[in-house]
């Protein structure tokens, strides 16, 4: 570090070749000082924690707002059991039904189904509803707000419907309820009709073939008497003939049945609904483990309604990505439509084949009892068309009672009895508002309020340049520290801030002050008397900091005088309150005399030197060889010489007032000063040789200065009585006005301004 040979520590762009790299994010190297370190990341949060907590506010704001605007959706929801009911049959044996690994998800499809939502549509008086108002497509509409869960471990399925009017909500799960169970056993029982029907007819005919044979046993009776039958019911012959009619009836028994399911099933074929139902229903029943093309398609359908109905509610119907997934739902459909169509026609073709097989074999039965008849014949006619017209008698009723017995079993299965028992378990009377969710809404608010906050802080943290701690002035600026002015009360008066240190001596301010005397009386340059205080910008606190110091001087007994050479915003007359009519300007023009322009402060030791007049042209009038002269003069006469000045970084002047200065101290306001306008200050100041022997850190925060000057101060600051007060002159007998007695060295006498004298120029005039 260079030094002049008085000890001065020289400033200079060439002492420090890095000045404000260490603001840029560069490691300094070769220089005596180091880069501040960077804060962390607590640190950083809790400097900018009003821009989190306004960003909370603002979030939860907004959701609250929403909250109170947001229309109110309603849920109810119904559960449901669902059980698979096996065939009830006359047997003592219970019957067992299989069940397939998709059941529920099947049926929660089934609860789906065009068929199921159409028919709900069609029980209720869905065009004076609400919730369909404006719908085009009211099937559609009521899909998208149907939900349908299956439960993973019990036969539950929860049907739920949102809407924004809950007694519609409540209606329409009623309604998809019933409508689930009534097209769950309606194809059941229009199949059911059918097979009836056709059992039925053929048990009339069977009865009046009975009652046929039963006339001609009779005639046959009448004519030949009961003494002529042979009784050889009990031969080999008649057992033979008796087993074979028996076999023939079982089997056109089940020609008749197979008849009945065939025609049944080829109307069903000219009915698309019919035949979705019936593969529904046969998959539900156990017959049917399900088709896997045919489980693979009904997945993939519902995959794409579900990304349709999200897309439709974020991006509307008409948006091109939503066509084509319904292009892809349309095409599903008809691939759904198709397969189901084929295993019905499966269906129907394996009944037809059963239905040749069945007719084969009551052919051939036919033929063999003939044969066997033939036979009996020929060994005694009479006995043998007695056995045939018995045999064929045993056979018409052993058919009656079997179609009879097929008949209540239809019946039960299939218009009692559905194939599958659905209990309502659960089904809410009041539906509850789902959306919005008031606790996610602000909890989402408070979520993301806390990441933009931090996001904001840590930007604005990056954006900010501003001095924040007085450690980053000698890394930032390359200049040294003298003190750091604590925060002074704001509603002290500026009279108060700008004489803190005679009024409230014992402050931490004044201390502060205190200190950068002794940094410029023993650290400074060798006999240097004018002192000039400046700062990049406006508001820095330069004029209060001129004032102090110049009091402080004053107060360890040096004669000092304050000048006032802000020539655009003069403020020191104010701080004093003194008159403004004569100072520097009057005494340049030579309006005024030197010493009738120097005021007494009501600080012993300290003198004034107002601004005056404001001139039009202060750069010229500092710049001319009558200040330097008027400077110089005062120079012998007092032992200290304080300057203010105006802002380095707005107008020339404090520049040429740093050439003329043996010492020029630099005032930075924290968390105001910008690092670049102050690595821009100093340079200027290098560039015209001026001799910085500090910065001063203003305003530092209670935070950071307790940790300098302790927590634990025991003088109780008086600055709460002098907010708003003025101080008082001092009194005849010594006093200042303020309770502390005003101490004068006894060794030094205030100068004579009387014999003050006066510039070569000003000789003679005013």
């Amino acid at each position: 570090m260079l030094t002049e040979p008085g000890g001065f520590a020289l400033s200079t762009s060439l002492q420090h070749p890095n000045r404000g790299l260490a603001t840029r994010g560069f490691p300094v190297i070769g220089g005596d000082f180091t880069p501040n370190a960077a804060p962390s990341l607590v640190e950083v949060l809790w400097r900018r924690r009003a821009w989190i907590g306004i960003t909370i506010a603002a979030c939860l704001l907004i959701a609250i707002s929403y909250l109170l605007v947001a229309d109110r959706v309603y849920a109810a929801t119904a559960r449901l059991r669902i059980a698979q009911t096996p065939p009830r049959t006359f047997a003592d044996t219970a019957s067992y039904v299989e069940r397939s690994e998709d059941f529920l998800q099947t049926q929660a499809e089934v609860v789906k189904s065009i068929s199921v939502l159409q028919r709900t549509l069609d029980s209720i008086d869905w065009q004076s509803m609400r919730t369909f108002a404006g719908a085009r497509d009211p099937v559609r509409k009521l899909k998208r707000s149907i939900k349908v869960e299956p439960s993973r471990k019990a036969d539950l399925l929860s049907i739920t419907i949102e809407s924004t009017y809950p007694e519609e909500a409540r209606a329409l799960v009623s309604a998809v309820v019933d409508a689930f169970i009534f097209e769950q056993t309606e194809h059941r029982r229009q199949l059911g009709d059918q097979m009836v029907q056709v059992l039925m007819a053929q048990r009339d005919q069977l009865r009046q073939t009975r009652d046929e044979t039963l006339a001609r046993i009779s005639a046959l009776r009448d004519n030949l008497g009961v003494v002529g039958l042979p009784q050889h019911s009990g031969s080999t012959m008649a057992e033979r003939t008796q087993t074979l009619a028996t076999a023939l009836t079982t089997a056109e028994m089940q020609v008749i049945e197979l008849q009945a399911e065939y025609e049944a099933a080829q109307k069903m074929l000219s009915d698309p609904q019919a035949i979705a139902a019936f593969i529904e229903a046969r998959q539900s029943q156990g017959r049917d483990a399900g088709d896997s093309e045919l489980s693979n398609l009904r997945q993939q359908l519902t995959q794409h309604e579900m990304a349709l109905s999200a897309l439709n509610t974020s991006q509307g119907e008409n948006h091109p990505r939503a066509r084509a997934i319904q292009e892809v739902i349309a095409g599903l459909r008809e691939r759904i439509a198709h397969r189901q169509r084929d295993l019905a026609e499966a269906h129907a073709s394996s009944l037809r084949k059963q239905l040749q097989v069945a007719t084969d074999k009551v052919a051939q039965l036919r033929e063999t009892l003939r044969i066997q008849r033939g036979m009996a014949a020929d060994a005694n006619p009479h006995m043998a068309e007695f056995l045939k017209l018995q045999a064929e008698l045993d056979r018409l009723q052993r058919q009656d009672e079997l179609l009879s017995h097929r008949i209540a079993e239809v019946s039960v299965n299939s218009m009692n009895t559905g194939p599958l028992s659905i209990q309502v378990l659960e089904q809410m009377l009041e539906p509850d508002p789902v959306r919005p969710n008031k606790m996610l809404a602000l909890g989402a608010a408070l979520l993301v309020g806390w990441v933009v906050g931090i996001g904001a802080a840590l930007l604005r943290e990056w954006q900010d340049t501003s001095l924040r701690t007085p450690e980053e002035i000698p890394t930032s600026l390359g200049t040294a520290l003298l003190a750091m002015v604590p925060r002074v009360n704001p509603r002290l008066s500026p009279v108060a801030r700008g004489q803190l240190v005679h009024l409230d001596s014992c402050s931490a301010a004044a201390e502060a002050y205190r200190s950068i005397r002794t940094s410029l009386s023993l650290g400074g340059p060798a006999n240097a008397r004018t002192f000039l205080v400046a700062s990049p910008a406006s508001g820095d606190g330069k004029s209060t900091t001129a004032s102090n110091i110049a009091i402080a001087f004053a107060q360890a007994g040096e004669r000092t005088l304050l000048i006032d050479c802000d020539l655009r915003n003069p403020v020191q007359h104010l701080i004093f309150e003194l008159d403004g009519v004569g100072g520097v300007t009057t005494v340049i023009a030579g309006q005024t005399k030197l010493r009738d322009a120097i005021r007494p402060s009501s600080v012993p030791g300290l003198y004034v030197l107002p601004c005056g007049p404001v001139p039009r042209n202060p750069s010229e009038l500092l710049a001319g060889a009558r200040f330097k002269s008027l400077l110089q003069k005062l120079s012998e006469t007092f032992d200290r010489i304080i300057i203010d000045s105006p802002p380095l970084m707005s107008v020339t002047d404090a520049r040429i007032l740093a050439a003329e200065a043996d010492a020029t101290v630099l005032v930075m306001r924290m968390n105001r000063s910008m690092r670049e306008l102050g690595i821009m200050a100093l340079d200027s100041l290098d560039a015209i040789g001026a001799r910085v022997v500090g910065a001063v850190a203003n305003d530092v925060p209670a935070s950071q200065s307790a940790k300098y000057y302790g927590g634990n101060w025991p003088y109780v600051s008086r600055a709460t009585k002098l907010i708003e007060s003025k101080p008082s002159r001092p009194t005849v007998n010594g006093h200042n006005g303020t309770g502390v007695a005003a101490v004068e060295p006894d060794d030094e006498q205030p100068p004579d301004l009387t014999v003050l004298p006066e510039p070569e120029w000003l000789a003679g005039r005013a």
